[in-house]
């Protein structure tokens, strides 16, 4: 056993100690948040300095009031297609949309014409904008408001308790737990392929080093193996725990700096003001009524009672499983 505790220790420390570790480790968790919040960045700011896209409309059906947004501005044409057509070719304009007579039940013969390919994105907002006139249209015919259509809508959120063996009754969230399961799975495979490709990689160094030939002259393959194994996957646990650590630190910086309270915060806010109030504690877990727990909260209660002690140990034996 001590040898293999060894060989667990040298794997351990000669990929720790590297440059290459340091720096992947620190790294990793800042590049792609950092990527995602620039690209996040300069399409918020794009969208700001945009200019509106001007389109021309030909509604013949005269079903259509278009209102200028921040997404369009609409010039409304009153001329025979062919000839919209032509006085589209000899403008800037990004589209000429054409509305002819149609029955609102089967809407058919909307057509939008433009000179280049346009995107999925404006291509789907225009779609939008005219789905919703056709719905307002609809409602119109069967003289029913829009009062009256929210209040038909009924949205119901069905409270998930796990019923222990004893009787004990415990919150869950099965959407959670998918959710949670789904990235440790998909962390499990990718620290398996990356630090599996690192043991391959070593022993065929050793072979070709002729190294291994002493090294089993001491010690059995299977303690030579299983030191590798669980030295490098130690590495890849120890890497794991520090990339937490470090984005768990940095998105509550820069929620804190942007003004936004972590869950956690929030959750002992709602506690102080219900402690303060004259409430208990068990009042926040009731359910989100009058001065109750938003949604955020609720899942942060359901995050935190997770069986973290029971996840963690089965993520630690898959993930040395795996190799």
């Amino acid at each position: 056993m001590n040898k293999v505790f060894l060989i667990i220790q040298r794997e351990f420390l000669n990929r720790v100690q590297k440059k290459s570790f340091l720096i992947t480790t620190i790294l990793v968790p800042l590049i792609f948040p950092a990527i995602i919040g620039g690209m996040i960045y300069y399409m918020v700011k794009e969208s700001e300095s945009a200019k509106a896209d001007v389109v021309q409309v030909v509604d013949e059906s005269g079903k259509f009031n278009f209102t200028n947004s921040k997404r369009f501005t609409y010039v409304k044409l009153s001329m025979p297609l062919e000839q919209a057509k032509k006085a589209y070719n000899q403008t800037d304009d990004f589209a000429l949309l054409y509305v002819p007579q149609f029955d609102i039940y089967k809407p058919e013969g909307l057509t939008i014409y433009t000179k280049e390919n346009p995107s999925a994105e404006k291509v789907g907002n225009l779609e939008r904008t005219l789905a919703e006139r056709i719905r307002e249209l609809k409602l119109e015919h069967y003289k029913v408001d829009e009062a009256t259509l929210k209040a038909l809508r009924t949205e119901v959120d069905l409270k998930q308790v796990s019923l222990g063996e004893t009787g004990e009754e415990k919150a869950s969230n099965s959407l959670l737990l998918y959710g949670v399961g789904f990235v440790l799975g998909i962390l499990i495979y990718m620290f398996v392929l990356i630090y599996g490709i690192q043991i391959m990689q070593g022993v065929i160094d050793e072979k070709t080093s002729k190294i291994v030939e002493v090294i089993v002259s001491s010690v059995k393959p299977f303690q030579l193996m299983m030191g590798k194994v669980i030295g490098i996957a130690s590495v890849g646990l120890l890497q794991f725990l520090i990339w937490i650590v470090i984005s768990v630190t940095v998105s509550t910086v820069l929620m804190t700096k942007f003004g936004y309270q972590p869950p956690q915060k929030q959750v002992y806010d709602q506690v102080s003001k219900q402690a303060e109030s004259g409430g208990t504690i068990d009042a926040i877990s009731d359910g989100p009524s009058e001065g109750g727990p938003s949604k955020m909260q609720e899942n942060f209660q359901n995050f935190m009672g997770l069986p973290f002690a029971k996840i963690i140990s089965v993520f630690v034996f898959y993930f040395l499983g795996g190799y």
